[in-house]
């Protein structure tokens, strides 16, 4: 076994002068392993042993009854099959390395693997005052393969000696194949331990690329001083925690010196929905902030809804939502609300389930004692200029009335268009009421607004100033505005001149697949 030099701090440490750092004492020793079996090596490929080699490391540290406290570092030797180097004494010693380490009232050999940062000292902290360091990085403690698991994490120590130290294993490794990952892709893996003490390292990271058929293989070495149950590690794969279950109920023991074997899949569940939505009861009505259906819920994720308006299932995800949709922007009719679960780290998404049926419905106009220049809201009630609630807009300013009967305009113009293209969109104007009818004004309700609001059919400044004060566009100067009615059907249409140089109204005709301007009118 090739391990890597481990001490990376001299073997006297501190900042003390020389005559404090300790009386050296050279050492030679024999180290041989306990337990080059299978069921106690660290590991087995078909020679069920390890072997020292040269840039292997032995850090010993005790204390004895006369010396004090006792720390250093041996190097093997290959030539002789032992361990030799220095080791620094708290106080004199005159016997030898076998009479020094058998009497000690504690003794303790390390041998020192590639892969943790690890190194031994002593350190005078104050005159007669000596501490042994050994420090371990549990970082650096993950491989891409067993067999390099093997030679940098075998991890070995000896609490006793008797004519020389016999090594026993001191970590496990677990060696992980992870399978039904993105093919050829990186992945930033953990493997974590809950139940962390000052002897093990819970997090162990690193970093591995899936092959071709989406396998990653990757080992840890886990210090196990203290046996731990398999029921407190997990490994997370890009922030996706998977308990392992080692043996099925979490209750597994490891053990230092042995190689667990785990195969994963890394095929994450998907997520579920666990209460499907359901349509919300009672009037849904247009343009309101009514819901058009009662949450989901969900487990691995995040309830997501698309809105269609037919019974289609939507091919992709594009346009799902988190947001629960409302009738605010549907006109009355029949929609579908589709959905799914957006999943989680730990899962994928579900499918696109099936759509729950709702029926928006328009708005009924409940206006009162109309009067010329209010305005009608989105709730369908009619308002003095100013006076309209919370969350009602102004949709129509009321410019002829007749009774309880009347006309309102449109507070905004729908654009320039031929005589046909303004008919449709007029009678499509949003919100939709169920009693009271969107149009294209005719030529006489033109006349009716324009001399409800000035006196004289054939002038449009006053139509304009009651527009104005309602909060809406004036009609276009020196513009022609279409009305519904024709002069020679599918060619002609009356149209009326808005003229600023005289300050008329004018009617004229005009061809019917060209543009003029439109502004729908509601009748009530």
């Amino acid at each position: 076994m090739l391990l890597a030099t481990a001490c990376n701090k001299s073997e006297i440490a501190n900042e003390e002068n020389t005559e404090k750092k300790g009386f050296s004492f050279p050492v030679t020793v024999n180290v041989t392993r306990e337990g080059d079996d299978a069921t106690k090596a660290t590991y087995n490929d078909g020679t069920k042993t390890l072997t020292f080699s040269s840039g292997d490391k032995l850090f010993v540290n005790g204390t004895h009854a006369t010396v004090g406290k006792f720390a250093g570092t041996l190097d093997y030797v290959p030539a002789t099959g032992k361990f030799s180097g220095t080791i620094y004494t708290q106080n004199e010693f005159s016997g030898t390395a076998n009479e020094l380490f058998t009497a000690a009232s504690s003794c303790l050999a390390t041998l020192l693997p590639d892969g943790y940062q690890t190194y031994g000292f002593l350190s005078v902290t104050s005159q007669g005052h000596y501490n042994a360091y050994m420090v371990r990085d549990g970082d650096k403690a993950f491989a891409l393969t067993k067999a390099a698991a093997v030679e940098q994490f075998s991890f070995e120590q000896a609490s006793a000696y008797s004519s020389g130290f016999a090594l026993s294993p001191t970590c496990g490794i677990l060696n992980f194949t992870i399978n039904e990952l993105e093919p050829n892709t990186d992945f930033n893996v953990s493997a974590v331990c809950s139940s962390y003490t000052p002897y093990l390292y819970n997090i162990i990271p690193g970093k591995v690329t899936s092959d071709a058929s989406g396998t990653a293989t990757f080992a840890v070495g886990i210090y196990l001083f203290q046996n731990i149950s398999s029921g407190s590690l997990s490994l997370t794969i890009d922030g996706w925690n998977m308990p392992l279950n080692l043996s099925g109920d979490n209750s597994r023991t490891l053990t230092s010196g042995k190689i667990y074997n785990i195969t994963r899949s890394g095929a994450k569940p998907a997520a579920t929905v666990t209460t499907a939505p359901t349509a919300t009861a009672g009037d849904i009505v247009t343009f309101s902030s009514t819901a058009l259906v009662n949450a989901g819920e969900a487990s691995g994720g995040t309830m997501m809804y698309k809105v269609t308006d037919s019974n289609s299932k939507p091919a992709s995800t594009d346009g799902f939502s988190t947001t629960i949709p409302t009738a605010q922007t549907y006109n009355p009719g029949t929609y579908y609300v589709w959905y799914y679960v957006q999943a989680d780290n730990g899962h994928v998404d579900s499918e696109i389930a099936g759509s729950v049926e709702v029926t928006v419905i328009p708005v009924t106009l409940a206006i009162t004692s109309p009067v010329k220049g209010q305005v009608i809201g989105s709730d369908g009630k009619n308002y003095n200029v100013g006076s309209l609630p919370a969350g009602v807009t102004p949709v129509a300013m009321i410019c002829y009335v007749s009774s309880s009967n009347g006309l309102a305009l449109a507070l905004a113009d729908e654009g320039w268009m031929n005589w046909s293209t303004a008919v449709t969109t007029c009678a499509a104007h949003t919100p939709a009421f169920s009693n009271g009818t969107w149009k294209l004004p005719s030529q006489d309700e033109w006349k009716q607004m324009f001399k409800a609001n000035g006196g004289d059919e054939g002038r449009y400044t006053g139509l304009n100033t009651t527009i104005t004060t309602a909060g809406g566009t004036t009609l276009l100067e020196n513009a022609y505005y279409w009305s519904s009615s024709e002069h020679n059907p599918g060619v002609l249409a009356h149209s009326v001149y808005i003229n600023a140089e005289f300050v008329l109204a004018e009617w004229v005709y005009s061809t019917e697949n060209g543009p003029d301007h439109v502004r729908a009118c509601l009748a009530f």
